[in-house]
């Protein structure tokens, strides 16, 4: 019944590049906060952007907190994705309490030096293109109000903006509630 649906989201950015080689690095994690905008194209299709600003880094393991190393910088991030909905009518109810989905899309993202690192900062400075990948899951509280996790797979276009180009772009993944 209702077309526009609009979203209030926090999480975590998990970096992925030459720096650190491993998902779900704590080391990794920074926070973010965005909006979202989404619209149904029938039962099967949602098409929406979103809008994120945050953190993006890596701390490397130091004696002491003066000798930090690691990338570190501000991210502000906006993509577009078309959402195929399990509650369709077909697989799951359109009015399923449990509403999964899965995504693909485009996104930008801006790299810029961030003040509150101490130690050596390895951004480079720019700009991405993004190619998005994800699922999430929303859980519909009441008729208009919902409690979603959506985790986006980001592949950017270059393998630079943690100071190092070793082969394979960098990339991120973004954990949101």
């Amino acid at each position: 019944d209702r077309k526009f649906s609009a979203g209030i989201h926090t999480g975590l950015i998990d970096y992925y590049g030459d720096l650190n080689k491993q998902w779900f690095d704590h080391r990794a994690y920074r926070g973010h906060v965005g909006l979202s905008l989404m619209y149904s194209l029938n039962p099967w299709l949602n098409i929406g952007v979103s809008g994120n600003y945050g953190r993006f880094g890596y701390h490397v393991n130091a004696v002491s907190s003066k000798d930090l190393t690691g990338l570190s910088a501000k991210m502000l991030q906006a993509n577009a994705q078309l959402r195929l909905k399990f509650n369709n009518g077909v697989w799951l109810e359109e009015n399923s309490k449990l509403q999964p989905f899965l995504f693909i899309g485009t996104g930008f993202s801006d790299y810029r030096e961030d003040k509150l690192f101490r130690g050596q900062q390895l951004v480079v400075e720019g700009s991405d293109w993004t190619g998005n990948a994800g699922a999430g899951l929303s859980y519909m509280i009441t008729d208009f109000f919902g409690v979603n996790y959506t985790l986006n797979y980001a592949l950017t276009n270059h393998d630079k903006r943690d100071g190092i180009s070793t082969g394979g772009n960098d990339q991120f993944m973004q954990h949101s509630i």
